[in-house]
């Protein structure tokens, strides 16, 4: 279980979650064969982040920051091993817009990881941390495999991106002080953890209240409140649980399994109800 924590393995199940539930609220198949392409992509994405976050795993998880240490050369091969097989499957399955599209999420991944021209990682600005990964997971697992571009997909990125961001700022709760020392300027590094979760909490209120608009307008079918409402919530339990998660790393795990689990209604209802 640890390994699959620390290797952020799990995560590729909540990328399953999302190719699988959000679909039907935009009238899309699921796309099985891209979801392959887009587990290799996570895989090498995130392993490539652990060769670079080794000042602060060394205070926020040493036990991880030890494993990542000694395995450094080989997470290196397994990264840029994992992110062209990922391209080269999308190629085979998907075509080359689904792949150009996948290969510009891979890159943020990589500029978000590793210093480059700047000589300073892209999740060393101040907002970009967070905002990086809440776009690349909803157009890498939503956008690329379908190719649909509505106002209910969009509506359906838009509901992923907003809780990777409630997720991403309780990660950064959780791990602020090795950001410190790394140079990270996350939200909860500058403003601490209530008013780092208040900025997540005002963008899932904001897109609650329109999707709530967009039903009163009679553009939308009444059941899209359900899939609206989730974000805020998903920060109202990040919110409760702020003074403990620095303290217990397992409760910011937790807060990603209540995300994926909530994925499992949602795609019933989508698929009975839409």
């Amino acid at each position: 279980m640890q390994f699959i924590v620390n290797n952020r393995i799990y995560l590729g199940v909540g990328a399953i979650a999302v190719m699988w539930a959000m679909p039907p609220w935009f009238g899309a198949e699921v796309a099985w064969t891209a979801m392959l392409p887009v587990l290799m992509a996570g895989l090498g994405v995130y392993q490539f982040n652990r060769v670079f976050d080794f000042v602060e795993d060394q205070i926020n998880d040493p036990g991880a920051y030890a494993q990542a240490y000694r395995s450094r050369t080989a997470l290196r091969a397994l990264a840029v091993a994992a992110m062209v097989t990922s391209l080269l499957l999308s190629m085979a399955f998907q075509g080359y817009a689904a792949t150009a599209l996948l290969a510009v999420m891979l890159l943020s991944g990589v500029l978000y990881s590793a210093p480059f021209l700047t000589r300073r990682r892209l999740k060393q600005v101040a907002g970009v941390k967070n905002v990086i990964p809440s776009l690349v997971w909803p157009v890498a697992t939503l956008v690329h495999p379908t190719g649909v571009l509505t106002l209910e997909s969009m509506l359906a990125v838009g509901l992923i991106a907003c809780s990777v961001f409630t997720i991403e700022v309780a990660w950064d709760v959780r791990d602020r002080r090795g950001d410190r020392i790394a140079g990270i300027d996350s939200f909860a590094a500058i403003l601490g953890p209530t008013k780092a979760l208040v900025i997540p909490l005002a963008t899932s209120l904001t897109y609650a209240l329109f999707v709530a608009l967009l039903v009163l307008l009679g553009r939308l079918p009444a059941i899209w409140l359900f899939p609206g409402m989730l974000p805020a919530l998903s920060v109202g339990i990040a919110l409760l649980w702020k003074d403990s998660l620095a303290a217990s790393r397992g409760l910011s795990h937790v807060l990603v399994l209540i995300n994926v689990l909530a994925l499992v209604p949602l795609g019933i209802a989508g698929r009975w109800g839409v």
